[in-house]
């Protein structure tokens, strides 16, 4: 992930999340075996040196895609030690810019999740993790099992459900990074989750993160992807 952030707070908050069970076999989610008692939710704020606006994220994608998730695998601290990522596998229903084709299943990475609370916490800075230590012995509490940890501005992504998304290959994870945070992964309306390929994007709608508008996604197309 880049990191174009140039501070981060994270705050805990006693704060369930769930999310519902998806009912198909084709798509699955590792967290619809979590109950939402044992997660704990982590607030992070950050200032960022880039705004993800569609140019900026046209700029440092390699291709813009609807893109359906199939599977959200697990979730990890190894290659980002502020959010983590998730990953999993979509499948490419339209291909708007880039060199994937329809149909194409690849592995991608999100930034955020839900993850293990000790492999969280153990790359948090030492003195973070005395504290946390310290604050539980005192207040006789345990440690949750799992923290769910997104970027403000982000959202989490659901097995079934399709998404205009920006995607960059890393070298380094060695499958497509989701990019742009909420920016860059919007949710398709109007899509059902049996869909193979998209003919037409003209009755098609995306979700607006910040809004929570749905906008038209051919003039979204015409208007900001090359």
């Amino acid at each position: 992930m880049k990191k174009a952030f140039v501070s981060v707070v994270a705050v805990f908050c006693l704060v369930g999340c769930s999310q519902a069970a998806v009912d198909d076999e084709q798509f699955y989610a590792y967290t619809d075996k979590i109950s939402s008692e044992q997660i704990q939710k982590v607030e992070v704020s950050a200032e960022f040196v880039y705004e993800y606006t569609p140019e900026y994220m046209q700029s440092i994608s390699d291709s813009r895609v609807i893109g359906r998730i199939d599977t959200i695998r697990d979730a990890d601290m190894k290659y980002n030690d502020v959010v983590g990522y998730t990953y999993g596998r979509l499948t490419v229903l339209h291909v708007l810019s880039g060199n994937l084709s329809v149909e194409e299943e690849i592995e991608y990475a999100k930034p955020g999740g839900v993850i293990e609370y000790s492999k969280w916490n153990a790359a948090q800075p030492q003195a973070d993790q005395e504290k946390r230590a310290y604050l539980l012995d005192k207040n006789n509490e345990q440690a949750p099992a799992y923290v769910d940890i997104l970027l403000e501005n982000d959202i989490h992504v659901e097995a079934g459900k399709s998404y205009l998304i920006y995607l960059k290959f890393s070298d380094d994870m060695n499958r497509y990074e989701v990019i742009g945070l909420g920016n860059g992964l919007r949710e398709v309306i109007g899509l059902d989750r049996n869909t193979q390929d998209i003919s037409s994007l003209e009755k098609l709608k995306i979700k607006n993160n910040t809004t929570n508008i749905n906008e038209d996604l051919a003039a979204y197309r015409n208007e900001h992807i090359k």
